[in-house]
């Protein structure tokens, strides 16, 4: 079959698809989940957002790692073309052509990046007073919105371009006959996996604003500790003072807020997809991706009823088939098949090889379980205990 290439276009391509990695690259989003305040919930749920983080942020790294290497490869294939077309000229006493260099040079691979293991609350008993504290004691839940708005942002204005640029060099790829269309297929897949990557970035994004409103809801509705402690004297004074009615308002006072207290932690809980608190420690040694997929899913009240809330059991769900998806649509393309179509115009490994260096992006371990995520708090009942009268949520 005879070789049917546009030296120029290859060189395009290439030009287009570095710039393409290297811009998209820069511009993935920075930072990590930031806990909202400093209570358990948050402990088990950032960790659990950030391994999500993880997971999305180095596949796209991945893909644009492959697309960059490809783009080396265009060039050399270039260059390759030009000094053989070259030296077959003068062979037949011509003067030869143009030696067109490769415009790319060897691409670096990104690093992957690893989420900060955060000190989660340790386990034991923690009555309302603690919570509320905990609750006030971060800085609340605009860090956290901030970064979704980041990774949304990226996922709708940043990776369409690289998408593009990978659309376009796959369609003037397939011009490049015999060997074009391996490498068209090759940028097609890449660009099916930026999708698949874009709509992680989209749920993942959505996920970290139902936790950042759950804690907002939590902190609304949790009594302060000013309120808490304001309780506390009051029925530590009315029980002094032996005053019957006095202490029975006291008490009713005490009871209320333990159990608006134990409501609001209920609700906050069951929205973030995370383990009460006070829960027993049956599932210690679960993981945060197991364990949120096992916690209810539903909240109670105003928690679960936010416009923008979701279930935070779907990202858990639909990312690891996504990357699963991924995976099963088949190894990198070039590899040991393009030997054989390389090899019918001598160029072989020495000037397009199929070593990537580049593991499937399958292999994250699905959700939740991305490398350096920090471990769920772990389970303890919490007790409330004010001068004799106790309350265990």
């Amino acid at each position: 079959m005879a070789l049917n290439v546009d030296l120029s276009a290859l060189v395009k391509a290439a030009s287009s698809l570095t710039d393409a990695a290297r811009d998209t690259g820069l511009a993935l989003p920075s930072g990590w989940v930031v806990p909202a305040g400093a209570d358990p919930i948050s402990g088990a749920t950032v960790p659990r957002l950030n391994a999500q983080t993880a997971t999305v942020v180095n596949g796209m790294i991945d893909v644009l790692n492959a697309v960059a290497e490809d783009a080396y490869k265009i060039g050399k294939s270039a260059e390759a073309y030009s000094t053989q077309d070259s030296e077959g000229a003068r062979t037949i006493g011509g003067r030869g052509g143009e030696i067109i260099a490769n415009p790319i040079p060897e691409p670096v691979p990104m690093p992957h990046r690893k989420p900060p293991v955060y000190s989660a609350p340790s386990g034991g008993s923690i009555d309302p007073l603690t919570f509320a504290k905990q609750l006030h004691a971060g800085p609340g839940p605009g860090p956290a919105k901030e970064f979704a708005e980041k990774v949304r942002g990226f996922a709708r204005d940043i990776s369409p371009i690289a998408n593009q640029a990978v659309a376009d060099s796959a369609t003037a790829m397939a011009h490049w006959t015999p060997v074009g269309e391996k490498v068209a297929g090759n940028l097609t897949r890449y660009g099916g996996w930026l999708g698949h990557l874009v709509t992680g970035m989209g749920l993942l994004a959505d996920s970290i604003d139902s936790y950042s409103e759950a804690f907002r809801i939590a902190k609304s509705t949790h009594p302060t500790p000013e309120e808490i402690i304001a309780a506390r004297k009051e029925l530590l004074a009315a029980m002094r003072s032996k005053d019957e009615a006095r202490t029975a308002l006291a008490l009713a006072k005490f009871e209320e807020q333990n159990a608006r207290s134990a409501e609001t932690v209920t609700g906050y809980s069951a929205a973030t997809n995370s383990p009460l608190p006070g829960e027993a420690a049956a599932e210690a040694g679960t993981g945060p991706g197991t364990a949120g997929q096992n916690a209810g899913g539903q909240g109670g009240g105003e928690q679960g009823s936010g416009e923008q809330a979701m279930d935070p059991s779907m990202l858990a769900n639909l990312l690891p088939a996504m990357m699963n998806a991924m995976s099963s649509m088949g190894g990198l393309p070039l590899d040991q098949s393009s030997q054989e179509y390389l090899d019918d115009y001598a160029l072989g490994d020495e000037y397009y090889d199929d070593s990537y260096g580049f593991d499937s992006l399958g292999g994250y371990g699905g959700f939740g379980g991305g490398g350096g995520g920090g471990a769920m708090v772990g389970r303890s009942p919490i007790t409330i205990s004010v001068c004799g009268v106790s309350s265990t949520y």
